[in-house]
């Protein structure tokens, strides 16, 4: 993925993004099989506009993967091409997690203009949605955070600009 230090991302794609990252959260707690799993994310993946080139590629590779090992296993073929299948998804797995926290950390990190909303600071340790009124924990500093309910992003009242 190329160096950005600013990511734009539209609301849309944010929460398509987040809706990956839960997806893969389920995965890894057990409340989601894989062939469920690559199948929403390829349909969030396929709905993102975001356009960065790079990024989507490594994506789309790392979906290819475990579409490759599901299918082999699917028809028997498994251990006469994937030395280690388990390993193959377990890898792929992690490099999606980590293309995708990727992005949402480098969002998060620079203030969206286009956000109009500011999340409520209730007291130091707790955040409330304007929209939806949920609240939750965090002690986070970054320049947005985002509604765990609703997914909406929302401007940080803690972040401090760094000059």
């Amino acid at each position: 993925m190329e160096n950005q230090s600013n990511i734009s991302l539209s609301t849309y794609d944010l929460k398509q993004m987040i809706l990956m990252e839960k997806q893969l959260e389920l995965f890894r707690h057990g409340k989601l099989d894989l062939f469920d799993l690559l199948k929403n994310l390829k349909g969030f993946f396929n709905a993102l506009e975001y356009l960065d080139i790079n990024w989507k590629d490594a994506v789309q590779t790392e979906l290819n993967t475990v579409e490759m090992v599901l299918d082999n296993i699917a028809d028997g073929s498994i251990v006469r091409r994937i030395d280690d299948p388990e390993e193959a998804i377990t890898k792929s797995i992690s490099a999606l997690r980590s293309l995708i926290q990727e992005v949402l950390a480098k969002y998060l990190d620079f203030p969206d203009l286009t956000v109009l909303e500011t999340a409520i600071l209730l007291d130091k340790k707790w955040f409330m949605c304007p929209l939806c009124t949920e609240s939750w924990e965090s002690n986070s500093n970054t320049a947005m955070v985002t509604c765990p309910s609703c997914n909406h992003p929302l401007h940080n009242p803690r972040y401090i600009k760094k000059n």
